[in-house]
């Protein structure tokens, strides 16, 4: 997350309450509200798919994930390596080795974000 970006109040226990229940995720993101200037003056949303599969294929196009939404399991992010240090696309390339890996993931679906993101 950056300086500007703001968590909704109860998005660590919609994705804590996740990872407990589902101790195999790798990965466990969810939607975005972007604003600009005032955290209330919402300008876009930020959607990603939902579903293991939905995000399979999604990620041929785009990332699959908005980053500063993510949970990670550390155990899984070691397996496929970590972060390169590549200065380009590192998040990107992070989510194809977790993918190709075919651990298992999820971006939460409720209809409220469960971040705001200022740009």
């Amino acid at each position: 997350m950056d300086s500007d970006d703001v968590s909704v109040p109860n998005r660590f226990e919609l994705q804590l309450k996740t990872v407990v229940n589902n101790p195999q995720l790798a990965i466990v993101g969810g939607q975005i509200d972007e604003f600009t200037g005032e955290v209330n003056h919402i300008t876009g949303k930020r959607l990603v798919p939902t579903g293991q599969e939905d995000i399979y294929q999604f990620v041929k196009w785009r990332s699959p994930f908005n980053h500063p939404s993510v949970m990670l399991n550390k155990k899984a992010i070691l397996d496929v390596g970590n972060y390169q240090a590549n200065g380009k696309l590192e998040d990107y390339f992070l989510w194809y080795k977790v993918i190709i890996k075919k651990y298992p993931v999820l971006n939460l679906s409720e209809v409220a974000p469960i971040l705001v993101f200022g740009t």
